[in-house]
């Protein structure tokens, strides 16, 4: 009951914040409710408890719903929420996996071919970066298999900069 209560007064500590932003001409975003919720997601619902990924997400679901009721971010649920779909939270032996994506390097000019990065000069492939993915596999190894990066989060979402 303590918990709930404390999600409820934190959200509403939130709102205002939100508020006061505003008024700066600062557009909050999805993004920004993400972070600002984090730490009471990240308290009621500790990935580390979890032995279920659904009951993880149903958790979180939970929490986002009571923290985003009547403020602002009603609209954000859906993405809230599938930031904790895109985890390993309650998925045992499983990591979080970042593969880059790479364009192609056009060597009779030196240039990236690919649209977004035409400007940035190279002599291979690997310097025509056109973004990265993120996903969850079963293992380390399935990760590395395919090329790809193993995590040190236990999320694909973006980490959350916080200012002093």
């Amino acid at each position: 009951m303590f918990r709930i209560f404390s999600t409820i007064v934190a959200a509403a500590a939130l709102t205002l914040i939100a508020t006061g932003a505003r008024a700066q001409d600062t557009e909050l975003t999805c993004e920004d409710a993400r972070c600002m919720f984090q730490q009471q997601v990240t308290e009621a619902c500790p990935c580390g408890d979890f032995t279920n990924h659904g009951q993880y997400v149903k958790c979180v679901g939970k929490i986002i719903r009571e923290l985003t009721a009547n403020t602002e971010f009603g609209n954000c649920r859906g993405k809230l929420v599938r930031c904790a779909a895109r985890s390993t939270c309650g998925k045992q032996g499983f990591v979080t996996c970042t593969r880059v994506e790479l364009g192609t390097c056009d060597t009779s000019t030196g240039f990236c071919l690919d649209e977004g990065i035409t400007d940035v000069a190279c002599t291979t492939n690997d310097q025509c970066v056109l973004g990265s993915r993120c996903s969850t596999k079963r293992s380390a190894e399935q990760c590395t298999e395919r090329g790809g990066v193993v995590g040190t989060s236990p999320t694909c979402c973006s980490d959350c900069v916080v200012t002093p």
